[in-house]
């Protein structure tokens, strides 16, 4: 019989690393694999990288975000409940990606996928502008826009689209 909690810090760390896609359930093995796992989530290059993210709010306010990821991150990006189109397959490296689709999401929503990345490979945003916003709606964009610029302050951008 072995217990998990007792291994040495140096074994915990490569087995999150091979593992990071369930760090949510890792962090629960004990305070030890708990710390070495928040501690991994600050090394932005260890972790997955999210293939496409598009972000759109219209002239009216409504919001859609749509991701592209390795579908075994599904849970480690906190979607696995979201509804997903058929898979992609990157034809260069045969890989399976997951196409996720959420309407009416926040900028909120987006800060646990960003902090979560090592990089987005292409980043497409869509936020319409109307000369005469009512202030409320402004208001709220410039929230949104604040928020959406903080979370991708450390994140490589390979390609991005307005």
């Amino acid at each position: 019989e072995m217990n998990l909690s007792v291994l040495p810090s140096d074994i915990i760390r490569k087995i999150i690393i091979f593992g990071q896609e369930d760090i949510n359930s890792i962090r629960q093995i004990s305070p030890e694999w708990n710390s070495l796992a928040l501690d991994h989530l600050t090394h932005r290059k260890l972790l997955p990288s999210i293939k496409w993210f598009y972000y759109r709010v219209d002239f009216d306010g409504q919001t859609a975000l749509c991701m592209r990821m390795l579908a075994k991150y599904r849970d480690y990006f906190g979607v696995g409940s979201w509804s997903f189109t058929p898979k992609y397959v990157d034809v260069r490296s045969g890989s399976y990606f997951d196409n996720i689709v959420r309407h009416g999401s926040s900028a909120q929503f987006f800060k646990l996928f960003l902090s979560r990345c090592s990089r987005i490979e292409r980043l497409e945003l869509k936020i319409s502008r109307v000369e005469r916003l009512e202030l409320e709606t402004a208001s709220v964009r410039r929230r949104e826009i604040a928020i959406f610029r903080d979370a991708l302050r450390d994140v490589i951008v390979d390609e991005i689209v307005f």
